[in-house]
C-alpha cells in the first residue's frame, strides 16, 4: 500500500509550460509587428532573428542531483480523520509518525514550469503524504514534490513505521517524475528547434507587406507625406542586442610577457555595419543630414554606435598625436579609429590617410574613415576616391569590398614598417547636405 493518496482539487489549474508558450507566442507577434520600418531595410533577416531567438527561447530544465539527495525525519501527530480509509481510525486522540523529507538538489533553470500555479486551494485531505496543499502550487505529475530554491523535496508520513516501504514508495514517484521530466525537457528542446522557422516566417511576412504598402505608395500620383512627428535630429535605430567588444591579446615578441591587444575581425566588422547602416538610413531620408557638420554627424554616428556595443567609446578623443573623431579603447591601446570627412577630394582624402596612420601604432589595429559626399555624381566620387588609395606609399591591398561605398584596404604604418593596419572606407551618399530644409 502507498504511503499516500491525493484526492483530485476541485480547481482549474494553469499549466506553466502551455500558458508560457501562450504568452511568448503573442509577445513574439506584437514584437514583431511594432518594429519601426526601418529595421527591416538595415538589418538582415537572420540578424533579426537571432535577436528574436535569444529574447524567446526557453532556458533549459534545472539538472537534478538525485546520487546527492539528503533525509530530514521530523515526528508529527494525526488524528483518526488524517488518514487514509484503509488505516484503523477506531482511535481517539492523536497518534504521532514520522515524517521524512528528502532534499534532491537542483541547479538553476527553468523551476517556474515544473509546478503548476492557481488561487489559493482549500485542500480537504484525510491523508496526502503529509504534504499541505494550502498553497498556490501544485506540481503537475501528482507526486508529492515541491520545489524549495535549488531543492526538490519530497515528503511522506511513515503511517506504518517501516522505513523501506518508504524507500519503494520514493523510487516509485522518482520514476513517475523522470518520465514528466523528459517529457518536457523534449518538448522544450522542440520548441526551442522550430522557434527559428517560425521567426523567420513571421519576419518575412512583415518584410512582404512592407513590400506591398511600399508598391502601393509607389502607384500614387503625389508623393506619401513624410511623418510631420519625425524629428529634425537623428532616430536610432532599435537595439536589439549589445554587443560586447572583446580584444584579444597578443605577444609582442615571443620571448616578453608583454601583450599588445587588438580588435577582432568579427567585431571590426560589427562596428563598420552599424556605421555603414546609419549610412543609409541618411541616404534614404535627407532630412536627418541636411545643414549638418562634420561634428554633428559624428555625434549622429555615436548615438547609434554607443547603445549597440559595449566598450568604451570616445567622441574626438585625444591622442599623443592628435584628435580622433571616434575612438574605441582598451586600457591605453587605440583597438578602433574612426575619421568622419565631408569629402572634398583626393587631396583631403590623402592627408586624412597620413592622420591616422600617425595615430595607430598596433599590428591588427583596425580604423575607418567615413567620408559624407554631397557630390550628385557619387559614382565619378567612387571611383576617384579608388585610384587614391591604390597610389598612397603605404598601400598594401584590397581586403574585401563589402558594399558598394564600403571597402577594407591594407596598409604599412609606415613605408618601411612590417606593421599591417586595416582602415576601411565608407562613402555615404548626402547630396542634400548643404540644401537648406
Amino acid at each position: 500500500m502507498e504511503l499516500h493518496t491525493h484526492k483530485r482539487l476541485n480547481i482549474l489549474f494553469k499549466n506553466p509550460f502551455r500558458t508560457l508558450l501562450q504568452v511568448k507566442t503573442g509577445r513574439i507577434v506584437k514584437q514583431i509587428k511594432d518594429m519601426p520600418d526601418n529595421l527591416f531595410s538595415s538589418q538582415s533577416v537572420d540578424y533579426i532573428v537571432n535577436d528574436l531567438f535569444d529574447d524567446y527561447k526557453i532556458g533549459d530544465l534545472p539538472i537534478i542531483f538525485w546520487e546527492k539527495g539528503t533525509t530530514k525525519i521530523s515526528n508529527v501527530k494525526l488524528t483518526s480523520q488524517d488518514l487514509p480509509s484503509s488505516f484503523d481510525r477506531g482511535f481517539n486522540g492523536t497518534i504521532e509518525r514520522k515524517k521524512i523529507d528528502f532534499f534532491i538538489p537542483i541547479s538553476d533553470g527553468r523551476h517556474d514550469i515544473m509546478v503548476y500555479r492557481g488561487d489559493k486551494i482549500d485542500y480537504n485531505k484525510p491523508f496526502a503524504g503529509g504534504m499541505s496543499y494550502s498553497t498556490k502550487s501544485f506540481n503537475p505529475v501528482g507526486v508529492p514534490y515541491v520545489i524549495d530554491g535549488n531543492k526538490l523535496q519530497f515528503t511522506y508520513i511513515d503511517l506504518w513505521q517501516n522505513p523501506e516501504k518508504t524507500n519503494e514508495t520514493f523510487f516509485d514517484d522518482k520514476k513517475i517524475f523522470n518520465e514528466f521530466y523528459l517529457e518536457l525537457k523534449t518538448t522544450i528542446e522542440e520548441y526551442n528547434f522550430n522557434l527559428p522557422n517560425v521567426l523567420r516566417s513571421l519576419v518575412n511576412q512583415r518584410i512582404e507587406k512592407l513590400k506591398r504598402d511600399q508598391e502601393y505608395e509607389s502607384k500614387l500620383v503625389f508623393p506619401i507625406v513624410s511623418d510631420p512627428n519625425l524629428t529634425d535630429f537623428f532616430i536610432p535605430k532599435k537595439v536589439l542586442k549589445s554587443k560586447k567588444i572583446q580584444p584579444k591579446p597578443k605577444k609582442i615578441t615571443p620571448n616578453t610577457p608583454t601583450y599588445e591587444w587588438y580588435i577582432t575581425e568579427d567585431d571590426f566588422t560589427h562596428i563598420l555595419k552599424i556605421l555603414h547602416d546609419c549610412g543609409k538610413m541618411w541616404e534614404k531620408y535627407p532630412r536627418l543630414y541636411i545643414g549638418r557638420d562634420e561634428e554633428t554627424l559624428r555625434d549622429q554616428l555615436l548615438f547609434v554606435l554607443v547603445p549597440n556595443i559595449i566598450a568604451v567609446v570616445a567622441g574626438e578623443a585625444y591622442n599623443k598625436k592628435g584628435k580622433t573623431d571616434i575612438s574605441i579603447k582598451h586600457e591605453n591601446t587605440n583597438l578602433f579609429i574612426g575619421e568622419c570627412k565631408i569629402w572634398k577630394g583626393p587631396k583631403t582624402l590623402i592627408e586624412t590617410i597620413n592622420q591616422i596612420l600617425k595615430y595607430l601604432t598596433w599590428r591588427d589595429s583596425k580604423s575607418a574613415v567615413l567620408n559624407f559626399v554631397p557630390n550628385e555624381d557619387f559614382s565619378n566620387v567612387l571611383d576617384s576616391a579608388e585610384k587614391t588609395i591604390l597610389q598612397h606609399p603605404n598601400y598594401i591591398g584590397k581586403n574585401k569590398e563589402y558594399e558598394k561605398g564600403w571597402s577594407n584596404y591594407s596598409f604599412r604604418l609606415s613605408e618601411k614598417s612590417d606593421v599591417i593596419i586595416t582602415i576601411a572606407f565608407q562613402f555615404i551618399h548626402t547630396p542634400e547636405l548643404y540644401s537648406k530644409e
